[in-house]
């Protein structure tokens, strides 16, 4: 909803104007720039707010800015949604934290392809129980093109045992040279959506895809 990210080259622009901008968050579905003249002449810059066609000024600084940014997205929660924030995620049920002791014991490597485009990997259940997904990251290579993530569908593998799994890993915008796969970090109660181990399976769709701004 609110986010500012390190400055960078490749969110650079240059306006009819002459002047270069730079992008470094956004605010709901508004993007936001500093002024690079700003920036290098004076280590800071009044905040500007549009697209790489036409920007508008709209606030003087980045304090100012992150200030209202944030109280305006304070306000678009309820009393009950902002006291769950407040409060913080549930820690991990027994169950739970079976699950994530379970998935740190699974190896898995990018074995080839299948005809149709699927990636195929080798999975191998180190743990005492099975589960019914693997979550893992895909990227375009070196992470130049998107970064996201697809769930393996491991529930036939049983403890102690090695099997394949075909997956679509975003074959339909990643040719077979670009596609890398990675382990994703451990579990944490904050992100625990983000991982489909702690799903059921009548929950999953075949879109089990996602993908994460870069």
């Amino acid at each position: 909803m609110v986010s500012a990210y390190p400055l960078s080259s490749k969110r650079r622009f240059v306006l009819a104007d002459g002047h270069a901008y730079i992008g470094f968050g956004y605010a709901g579905d508004q993007s936001v720039f500093f002024r690079e003249s700003n920036i290098l002449a004076e280590g800071v810059s009044p905040v500007y707010e549009g697209t790489q066609d036409s920007v508008v000024k709209v606030n003087d600084g980045f304090e100012q800015w992150l200030e209202e940014s944030c109280t305006w997205a304070r306000s678009t929660f309820t009393q009950k949604a902002w006291q769950k924030i407040l409060e913080g995620p549930k820690p991990f049920s027994p169950r739970q934290q079976a699950i994530v002791a379970a998935r740190s014991q699974f190896k898995w490597r990018h074995v080839g392809f299948a005809k149709n485009g699927d990636a195929i990997f080798e999975v191998t259940n180190g743990s005492n129980m099975t589960l019914p997904y693997l979550s893992i990251g895909v990227q375009g290579k070196g992470g130049t093109k998107l970064v996201g993530g697809v769930w393996l569908d491991v529930s036939r593998i049983k403890p102690g045992h090695t099997g394949q799994v075909r997956r679509d890993c975003y074959k339909d915008q990643l040719s077979r040279r670009e596609l890398e796969c990675f382990h994703l970090e451990e579990p944490i109660p904050e992100k625990k959506e983000l991982y489909w181990e702690f799903k059921r399976m009548a929950a999953v769709s075949q879109r089990g895809r996602r993908k994460r701004n870069t």
